[in-house]
């Protein structure tokens, strides 16, 4: 005859059924709650402010871009925070999954047409490539890593979303999200290459081409104002490295720094799979995930680009370093003249 089941057999049998359904859905354990507080109210505090900042200087592209990555994050980890409190709940699994590894994408594309602006400021001389061409290719690379991930991250919520779940469809989604991540990791060593490239000649004056004067880039823009060819002048390009795109592009390396090392530790943490280590530790995660991601976003909220690069203040100061550089130069022609001064 069996023994009838005590309330501490009860306890056990549920813990322990608890513990296999976490299992089964990747969780070492249910995810930190006050962790999942703290990334909750910081990157929706972030979110905010970026929305205020876009709206402040009107710059419509960082929509697409910062403002939907901001808010993926404060998604994917409000996703966390619910499975704190119900671990075997499906639905927040899948969405914090798919959602924290593609969240990034549209934000790096961000600093990608960031940086064609600072080069078309700084002088486009020094860039290997036209500062159109950052935007164009690495969009393009930054648009593919996206359907890449976004499909492999399909597969592998499909294979968790029915009442059987499916290992092996599970892994094949997170090898398919690898092949995107690890196409992203290319894509971003290429373009600190070439960014790193672009600085070194701009400090030891070796052009690529001859020199272009300063372009004023008005509030919310993406063309120039002005283009004019004219001899190399070493003085005036100088004069280009104001404070502003010295805090711009700090903010930039920094930013591409945490870009880079979450890059790194996704791609060796899909490596081993969703039951791997490295994705079953939730310190790395938090650390070298969640941290980084609020790091590159709150610095983006303090360097800019709104006041740094496209604001009224900054197109004034170098639309004056862009007439005085015409007076050193050559005669203005009364048209000229009327362009260069205009209201």
């Amino acid at each position: 005859m069996l023994a009838a089941n005590t309330p501490t057999d009860l306890a056990s049998l549920a813990e322990s059924s608890s513990a296999a359904a976490v299992s089964l859905y990747n969780y070492p354990g249910p995810p930190t709650r006050w962790v999942c507080y703290i990334f909750v109210v910081l990157f929706g505090v972030s979110s905010a402010c970026h929305g205020i900042q876009t709206l402040r200087y009107r710059l419509w592209w960082l929509l697409p871009t910062v403002n939907l990555a901001a808010i993926a994050e404060t998604l994917g980890w409000s996703m966390r925070l619910a499975s704190t409190y119900d671990p075997t709940a499906r639905m927040p699994f899948i969405i914090q999954t798919t959602v924290i590894v593609l969240a990034p994408t549209p934000y790096i594309a961000a600093i990608f047409i960031i940086f064609s602006r600072i080069t078309e400021r700084m002088g486009v001389q020094y860039t290997r490539l036209p500062p159109r061409w950052y935007s164009r290719i690495f969009l393009s690379c930054d648009i593919i890593s996206l359907f890449i991930q976004g499909g492999g991250g399909g597969i592998a919520s499909s294979a968790a979303s029915g009442d059987h779940p499916d290992p092996s469809k599970s892994k094949l989604g997170g090898t398919i999200m690898l092949v995107g991540i690890i196409f992203q990791l290319i894509s971003i060593i290429a373009f600190i290459t070439l960014a790193l490239e672009f600085y070194v000649r701009f400090f030891n004056d070796l052009p690529f081409r001859r020199a272009v004067a300063p372009v004023p880039i008005a509030r919310g823009t993406h063309t120039s104002e002005l283009r004019q060819h004219q001899p190399s002048d070493r003085a005036g390009t100088k004069r280009n490295w104001t404070w502003r795109l010295k805090a711009l592009t700090a903010g930039m390396t920094l930013i591409m720094t945490c870009i880079f090392i979450r890059s790194v530790y996704r791609s060796i943490e899909l490596q081993n799979g969703w039951d791997g280590p490295i994705a079953r530790t939730q310190v790395l995660f938090n650390v070298l995930d969640g941290a980084m991601l609020v790091i590159s976003l709150y610095m983006l909220n303090i360097c800019h680009p709104g006041w740094l690069l496209f604001s009224e203040d900054t197109y004034n100061i170098d639309r004056g370093d862009a007439i005085a550089l015409e007076d050193r130069h050559a005669p203005q022609s009364p048209s000229r003249t009327k362009l260069l001064h205009r209201p």
